[in-house]
């Protein structure tokens, strides 16, 4: 019976995921309406109620909870580690008013931070969406900075060391006859790094080419290891973000360094640039700039738990 089952969640949502309390009420059962289902005395079911005990509802919201103090957990100490000390949290969302979720994050930093405190409001339950309509009417300047989840980078090639890169990377530079390591990562942004919300980091890069009509693809990653990789392959938790494709035939000609090699005098030039990349509320916004000229941008939205 759908009907049945709907109430059934509608119930569990609303009343019994709010209410329970084992900290305070260990032995209590909790009914819930399933109207129609046949009795079932193995499976708790009787008069058109399901009866779940402390026992089975601590089973069920165990991961849920294991996971919410671990992620949390992750972003204190991401605090702690950018010398900022945490003040508080506050609970909002439907999950928000369980008062299991509140007990459980109280006892966990009653003992290493006791100063931490936890809040949750009367009307968590529709906090986010108030939050968002604020956050509409007055921007980014509700939003101060932001505490990053995931390492940001530039895919790059650096000078070829024997001690440092392997073979498989070794490439060589026609242009400037150099050999290079390829697949480098220049990261801009750590885990855990504390970042002013719309301001920019830029950071320098330089390309070298034939002649002034060289087009360039500058590669964004991102990766979520705790541990950012200095060499790039692509996995689930270190991929490509976003290109940025930028047409450096409209860069005036001045910018470009006229350069010979060492061993054969063949000529070629260089192009020094920066590639900027700032969190806003709308997502991350890079860009590709030649002294104070934009000529190329790129937009991505945030991966999955990647900011807080």
């Amino acid at each position: 019976n759908g009907a049945a089952w709907a109430g059934c969640l509608k119930h569990f949502e609303e009343r019994t995921k709010r209410d329970f309390d084992p900290h305070r009420f260990p032995e209590k059962e909790y009914p819930i309406p399933l109207w129609g289902a046949t009795d079932d005395e193995d499976a708790g079911i009787s008069a058109n109620y399901i009866v779940l005990t402390t026992a089975d509802l601590l089973e069920i919201f165990h991961p849920v909870i294991a996971s919410i103090l671990l992620l949390i957990g992750n972003q204190y100490e991401s605090l702690i580690e950018n010398s900022k000390r945490p003040q508080g949290l506050i609970l909002v969302g439907g999950f928000g008013r369980s008062k299991h979720l509140f007990q459980s994050l109280k006892n966990n930093y009653a003992a290493v931070a006791p100063g931490f405190e936890v809040i949750r409001p009367p009307h968590a339950w529709s906090a986010v969406a108030i939050g968002a309509v604020i956050h509409r009417l007055e921007g980014d300047q509700v939003v101060q900075s932001r505490i990053s989840r995931s390492h940001y980078g530039v895919l790059q090639r650096e000078r070829w060391n024997e001690a440092k890169h392997g073979q498989a990377t070794k490439v060589f530079d026609e242009d400037d006859e150099f050999w290079y390591a390829e697949n480098r990562i220049q990261w801009y942004v750590k885990k855990g790094q504390s970042m002013p919300n719309g301001d920019p980091i830029v950071m320098p890069f330089h390309v070298t080419a034939q002649d002034h009509t060289h087009n360039e693809v500058v590669t964004l990653i991102v990766s979520d290891e705790d541990e950012a990789p200095d060499e790039f392959t692509p996995t689930r938790h270190t991929r490509i973000l976003c290109t940025i494709p930028a047409d450096l035939g409209a860069v005036s000609r001045k910018q470009w360094k006229a350069r010979s090699t060492k061993v054969h005098k063949k000529k070629y030039v260089v192009l020094d640039y920066g590639v900027g990349l700032a969190f806003g509320a709308g997502g991350i916004v890079f860009d590709m700039r030649v002294g104070n000229k934009v000529v190329g941008t790129a937009k991505a939205d945030y991966p999955r738990e990647s900011l807080g």
